[in-house]
């Protein structure tokens, strides 16, 4: 995860920040959702996919680069 955020941080995908903090805030992310699918089988989620596809873009929106503001 560590290379693929570096990698990403070095094309211009994502903003530059720590690496360390950044892998592990998007990795914790992921892991809370894994944990809560594994351990609230009766939970009534949405649409597992999408649930899925939806957290991974907010969790990269957030360390997305940003244009400069006027």
């Amino acid at each position: 995860l560590r290379r693929a955020v570096a990698l990403a941080m070095k094309d211009g995908h994502l903003a530059e920040a720590d690496l360390e903090t950044t892998s592990q805030a998007l990795w914790a992310g992921m892991h809370g959702m894994t944990s809560l699918l594994i351990s609230q089988p009766g939970f009534p989620f949405v649409e597992r996919e999408a649930l899925i596809d939806r957290l991974l873009d907010i969790l990269l929106d957030g360390a997305r680069k940003r244009a400069a503001s006027s």
